[in-house]
């Protein structure tokens, strides 16, 4: 894979796990997130230990080491293992 094509990738990556990010943590669950606003769940304001850019940062090397896995798994032969290899180490990465 070129240098060009793993950029490309990488920011494909970033850009829907953020965009799924805000869809989902913002919209979809923000009813059962409304009872803890306050008690639980601060205002990043309230935070100063806790840079706001510090969850894209984490999404960025997310997606670089899923970019990096999948170059590194996938190759010639049957795709079905080769997906089975993958799914089982990014398994293994997720937090």
């Amino acid at each position: 894979m070129s240098t060009k094509r793993r950029v490309a990738a990488i920011a494909a990556v970033f850009l829907t796990s953020q965009v799924l990010a805000i869809l989902i943590h913002g919209f979809v669950l923000a009813r059962d997130y409304a009872p803890f606003y306050g008690s639980l769940l601060r205002p990043m304001t309230d935070n100063p230990g806790w840079p706001i850019f510090m969850l894209p940062a984490s999404h960025l090397a997310m997606s670089v080491a899923f970019v990096l896995l999948l170059e590194r798994t996938l190759g010639d032969g049957p795709i079905l293992p080769q997906a089975i290899r993958f799914r089982v180490l990014a398994y293994l990465l997720r937090p």
